[in-house]
């Protein structure tokens, strides 16, 4: 029996899709770890868009005003004038606003937080404390 070439054809499409199909499952039922403990589910990550709401506003007692949320396990909090500064250890929130490593630590990094509650910069830092005069100066240009 001589296999033409559509039937040819016919049978690599089926191939690829059929492989295609197996490597999507097998994504989906993947086990992989997540800071929450469960199966790592399509998310950004390492990523978090200004102007966005913040994540988590009523965990961390955030307010209408503007905030300073710095994440470590280990580090202090800046002194600021006029604003609100909260610490977070916690690993869940961390990965909301993209500050935890691959290394399952928490920061050292902080987010500035508008009035409106929307996330107006987010940055590593080793030492917010230090900066304390740079983070001013942003949050002065913060609603």
């Amino acid at each position: 029996m001589k296999v033409t070439s559509r039937v040819r054809r016919w049978l690599h499409i089926s191939l690829i899709a059929a492989v295609a199909t197996a490597g999507v499952i097998q994504f989906q039922f993947q086990q992989v770890g997540s800071p929450t403990g469960g199966p790592l589910r399509l998310q950004r990550i390492d990523l978090l868009f200004l102007n966005e709401p913040a994540p988590s506003l009523a965990a961390l007692g955030i307010e209408h005003r503007p905030t300073v949320v710095v994440f470590c396990e280990a580090c202090a909090t800046p002194v600021l004038k006029h604003t609100a500064v909260v610490l977070s250890r916690d690993k869940l929130i961390a990965s909301q606003y993209a500050l935890l490593k691959t290394t399952d630590q928490v920061g050292p990094g902080y987010a500035l937080i508008s009035s409106d509650g929307k996330v107006r910069y987010r940055t590593y830092d080793a030492n917010p404390a230090a900066h304390a005069s740079e983070i001013s100066r942003i949050i002065k240009h913060i609603p």
